[in-house]
Formats: structure tokens, C-alpha cells, sequence
């Protein structure tokens, strides 16, 4: 993989250790009208478009807070989440992606891990598309669609990160433990782990320019941030599935190459003879083989 800097690039830069906002830059190395995002049964979008909305979401971000705030995330998988991920990323900011499965105790306890305020206060600023009760949420709410409208207002995309980015070893995104043995915990993931996590996927799973992921597992996991990066740096497509279930009729009509797919939902999707001929492998009757298959 080649890594921008700047104006140049440099073939042999290690990725792991290339800013984040450089690897997204690449996306201008595409022809810009080439689709690398779509919604099942909505919207598609351009390089162009997704770099220019990221760019001046990022700026946008910029004019409200300080870039050591991190962006909690209670969105549902769509363009608009993407979008600001990546803008996120841009201006110097880790996101931490929540789930709407969550009750709202358990959001409060997830936001206090990073202390309280909000805004330039310090702690956490939510960026949600419904509405919460203010009294139980301890930080700033921002209303997605506002921000988002905000951001698209701007008349250049042109931004350049306020100290030069984001570094290797600064905090990219935060996902939480079960809390199976007690109170979920924020678990941080820096920029040179998922830099290292996008190549090896991206390899081991053969992604190319043909590409096109099916995006379907929680933004929770990381493997949400595996699948869209990795994705859009090997110039495939994002398909962002039109539900929180996996679909084989979505699979089918949109030519998915690459799907993430938890055993779990995958038995529960069809029987094995409509499964297997869609992967193109022989029906067997050892369960296991159906998750084998590459």
C-alpha cells in the first residue's frame, strides 16, 4: 500500500505509522466518481463526495471543540456515521461508538469513564440522532443532522489538522468490555493498531479494488473500523447493510465479495443448500464448513 504525505508519496512508508488523516487522504487518488460507499436501498456515494463531507465535517468540529475531546457515537449505520468517523479522524479526535441495544443507564455509565463537561469542559461530547433524557447522559449532546448540516455548509473541503494529526500512538477509537463480570470497561484502540489490523485484514482476505464489503457487524467491534478502512484504501465499496441482521437477499442483489458474518446469524439466515449455492461451495454435512469458507 502506497501512504500519502503531503503532497508526495512515499511507497515505502510503513503504514502503521502513516497519520490516519493521510491514509484517508488517499481517497483522492481515485477517480472521484467512483461509488466506495453505499446504504442498502439508499444512497450511494462518490470518493469525492465522502472526502469533501469528511473534510468539512472535520473543519466543522474544529470551530466547536477541542481536539482532546473524544466523539461518542449513538448512531445508527448509515452514510452519516461514516462520514463523521472519518471527519473525527481528520481533526485529531477518537470516536467511541455506543449501541442503541443499550438502556440508558448503561450509556451514562459508559460516557462517565471519561469523566464529565463536555465541549471545551473536558469529558466527552455525544453525538446522537434521537433524543435522550439530558438528566441521565453527563456530558454535551450535539444532534447528529445539525452537525452534519453544519458541516456540509462550508463552502471548501480544504482543512489541514490543527498539530499535524494524529499520531501512532494517540487513542483512534474506544469500545467497551461486556460487562458480563461487572461494569463495562473502555478499551482503547490506538492509530498503529488499527493501521495494522486494516493490512493483515486486507491481505489475508484478498480485498482489491473489486472489492465490495458488506458491512454488517456492529460499530461496536472493531471489525466495523476493519471493515470500512480497509475497504476504502484497497478502492473497493463499503456496502453498509440496510439492517441490524445480515441478508442474503441484500448480499445477492448488491454482488457482496466480502461479509463478516457471526455464526451465529449466518445459520439463522437460510437453509444450507440456498447458502451454500451462494458462496459457490459444496453443501456438506459438517456444520463447520459453512464458516470455513473464504
Amino acid at each position: 500500500m502506497q501512504a500519502l504525505t503531503g503532497n508526495s508519496i512515499q511507497p515505502n512508508c510503513p503504514v502503521s505509522q502513516t497519520p490516519i488523516h493521510a491514509i484517508i487522504a488517499q481517497l483522492q487518488q481515485l477517480p472521484p466518481d467512483k461509488v466506495v460507499l453505499q446504504k442498502c436501498g439508499g444512497v450511494s456515494v462518490t470518493a469525492k463526495e465522502l472526502l469533501h463531507d469528511s473534510l468539512r465535517l472535520a473543519a466543522a468540529l474544529d470551530n466547536k471543540f477541542d481536539s482532546r475531546i473524544p466523539l461518542a457515537l449513538l448512531m445508527e449505520r448509515d452514510v452519516g456515521m461514516v462520514v463523521t468517523v472519518l471527519g473525527s479522524w481528520i481533526s485529531g479526535r477518537a470516536v467511541v461508538p455506543l449501541s442503541w441495544d443499550w438502556p440508558e443507564e448503561r450509556l451514562a455509565m459508559a460516557l462517565r469513564q471519561f469523566g464529565t463537561g463536555g465541549g471545551r469542559e473536558g469529558g466527552v461530547v455525544l453525538v446522537s440522532e434521537r433524543e435522550l433524557n439530558a438528566k441521565c447522559i453527563p456530558c454535551e449532546i450535539l444532534e447528529s443532522t445539525e452537525l452534519l448540516e453544519q458541516a456540509r455548509a462550508k463552502q471548501s473541503p480544504e482543512y489541514t489538522p490543527m498539530g499535524g494529526g494524529m499520531k501512532p500512538g494517540d487513542a483512534l477509537y474506544y469500545t467497551f468490555t461486556s460487562g458480563s463480570t461487572g461494569q463495562p470497561k473502555a478499551v482503547c484502540t490506538e492509530t498503529a493498531g488499527l493501521m495494522n489490523l486494516m493490512q493483515n485484514y486486507s491481505r489475508a482476505f484478498d480485498l482489491d479494488a473489486s472489492s465490495r464489503v458488506y458491512q454488517v457487524v456492529n460499530p461496536a467491534f472493531d471489525i466495523f473500523f476493519a471493515d470500512m478502512l480497509s475497504a476504502f484504501m484497497r478502492g473497493g465499496v463499503l456496502v453498509l447493510a440496510g439492517g441490524r441482521l445480515p441478508s442474503l437477499r441484500e448480499i445477492a442483489s448488491h454482488g457482496i465479495t466480502h461479509a463478516h458474518i457471526m455464526p451465529a446469524y449466518l445459520a439463522k439466515m437460510s437453509g444450507p443448500g440456498e447458502l451454500h449455492t451462494l458462496l459457490g461451495i459444496k453443501a456438506s454435512p459438517r456444520p463447520r464448513s459453512k464458516w470455513c469458507h473464504r
